[in-house]
Formats: C-alpha cells, structure tokens, sequence
C-alpha cells in the first residue's frame, strides 16, 4: 500500500517526492535530470505492460524497460512509483515514461506530461537505476519546453510513432529533432519506430539505434 495520501490522480503524479532536490530549469520548470552518459547500454528492450503481467523469465531481467504502450497500461505503475521500484530494480535499466502529448490539446495538459515524465525519470536516477532519457514535443508550442531538464551529452530516446503520420507532424518531429541534436549535442539516440531517412537525415548513423520493431501490434501501420 502507498505511504503517500492522494486526493486524486494528479497529486499521486506530481508529488513533490518525486523531484525534491532536482534543480527547476526553464520558463515552466522542469526538472534536470542527471547526466546518464556513462550508464550500461542495453541489449534490448522489454514492455512496462509485459512486465507487469509476469511475462519475462532471467534472461528477460537483463533488459531495459520501455514505457511505449498505451498509457493505460502503466499510469497505475507510474503513480506509485516509490512503491514499484523494486519490479524496476530487477532489470538492467528503465527508458523514461512516454507520457502521451496531444498536438491541439490545451498547453498546460502537455507540459504537466513533460513535467511528470522528468519528475519521475529523476526520480529513479537517484535510486541507481539506469535511464535513458526520453524526449518526446507533438507540436510547435511544444517546442519551447519540451526539451527542458534534458542535460548535454546525454544518451537519449524518441519515437516518430503516432506523431508522424501527416506532412505537418513530420515537419515538426524533424524541427524537434534538429533542436535535440543542436541543443543538447546527445551521445546517441535510441529510436522507437521507423528511422525515417527523411527525418533523420544528417545525423551519423553510428548514433542511432533502433531499439524496437515490432510496433503494429500495439500502435497499428506506418508511422
């Protein structure tokens, strides 16, 4: 059972626990997360919602966690936690929480999901785990945040899936990643989906990495 009391969903989220200690960075205040360039690499991924229905044997445990499923797969797991990290800390390292932003939807909605993400990926650097940063913006105002509490040289995860179906969203996936890559100059780059040559022109393939394949069968064909 939680120590925490929670009135609703969004206090057991934005907990202060999860990012005391963490400096503020950026007009909305992010929490800037530690520098991971020096973590043990994966070897390969396995599913939040896989690990949570028991499926994986010892072999399995060797692996980095990866949140890319529908939140409703994991928002139970993210809101405690403080009380999950010991299903975590049976695994090599954890990818940080993709929490769905909405191109359209109202601003505060897709920073409180930027914010939640970084609090709890700082969260778990403070307990030893290995991380890999995620990145995730789904539109222009996203932009201006997004990147926000993501140190220099740090060893990174985005996915073109779902949010680059249209010539609009394309072009905005790739003005965020030129800003990832010009900003924070990242060690490399793991990419969930399909490597877009279009996209992801211009940066050396020995940075990228795709870590997973086998998308349709949760987010449906294509990009």
């Amino acid at each position: 059972m939680s120590k925490h009391n929670y009135n609703s969903k969004l206090d057991m989220g934005l907990h202060e626990y999860l990012y005391k200690g963490s400096y503020l960075v950026g007009d909305e205040g992010m929490p800037l997360l530690l520098d991971n360039a020096y973590i043990d690499l994966p070897t390969d991924f396995i599913s939040i919602k896989d690990v949570l229905k028991g499926n994986f044997d010892l072999e399995d445990r060797k692996k980095y966690i990866h949140f890319f499923e529908y939140d409703k797969e994991f928002n139970d797991f993210l809101y405690d936690i403080e009380e999950n990290i010991s299903i975590i800390q049976q695994f090599a390292g954890i990818v940080g929480p993709d929490c769905t932003m909405l191109s359209g939807a109202a601003p505060l909605c897709n920073k409180v999901q930027v914010f939640y993400s970084r609090a709890v990926t700082y969260y778990l650097q403070t307990k030893g785990i290995n991380v890999i940063l995620l990145a995730r913006w789904c539109d222009e105002k996203s932009l201006d945040y997004a990147l926000d509490g993501i140190p220099n040289n740090a060893i990174i995860c985005v996915s073109p899936y779902g949010c680059t179906k249209t010539r609009e969203q394309r072009i905005i996936f790739k003005q965020g990643l030129q800003k990832l890559i010009q900003t924070k100059n990242p060690k490399h780059i793991y990419v969930y989906g399909q490597i877009n040559k279009k996209i992801f022109c211009g940066i050396p393939s020995e940075k990228l990495t795709l870590i997973y394949s086998k998308l349709d069968k949760v987010h449906g064909r294509g990009c």
